[in-house]
């Protein structure tokens, strides 16, 4: 009875001495193709071209299949480059006390779970010393992941503007030398 006494004393002065850590939890949830003409079955199979395509649709990764956007958004959050976004807009090296970049990167991500759950929902769970600070990176990763997006989408469309541009050229040149052909073929045949 004494030793469970002392244990639960010890387990008080203990728990009353550690900081205390605040969790802050956003959830995003990925767009779906406008593509798939709805969210039945029916919807999503009759768009599909195949079963990779159903299966992206569905959001179901099948090994050697591109990855779904929401693979994508979750590579995304974990990547180097968002912690080093969210080092550096919070000054976490000077909060965690850590001299290095990978020190920092490590305790960010023991404080940092990006899941994904069966309804496809993707959950950030950021743990802090500081409630607003949670919260605050928590936000962040959801407004970076959006520039981020934002930035591969605009390269994307750039890249395609570009490849279109270079086919009208090559078209417009052809057709410039057919137009020569035919008025070179009408002159010598009359």
């Amino acid at each position: 009875m004494a030793t469970c006494f002392v244990a639960v004393l010890l387990a008080m002065g203990i728990s009353l001495m550690l900081p205390k850590i605040y969790e802050s939890t956003t959830t995003l949830l990925p767009q779906l193709d406008s593509e798939t003409g709805g969210l039945g079955l029916s919807g999503i199979l009759s768009a599909a071209g195949g079963i990779d395509s159903a299966a992206k649709n569905l959001g179901i990764s099948l090994p050697g299949a591109p990855a779904t956007p929401v693979d994508l958004f979750l590579a995304i959050l974990k990547s180097r480059i968002m912690a080093d976004a969210v080092i550096k807009k919070f000054n976490l090296q000077e909060v965690y006390g850590t001299r290095l970049m990978v020190d920092t990167r490590k305790a960010l991500a023991a404080s940092t779970s990006v899941t994904l759950t069966k309804e496809k929902v993707i959950r950030i769970i950021v743990e802090d010393t500081s409630p607003q600070r949670a919260a605050d990176i928590a936000n962040f990763y959801v407004s970076e992941l959006e520039r981020l997006n934002q930035t591969l989408n605009v390269n994307k469309a750039g890249h395609s503007r570009r490849f279109v541009e270079n086919r009208l050229k090559e078209t417009s040149s052809g057709l410039k030398q057919a137009e020569e052909a035919l008025k070179d073929f009408q002159t010598d045949n009359k």
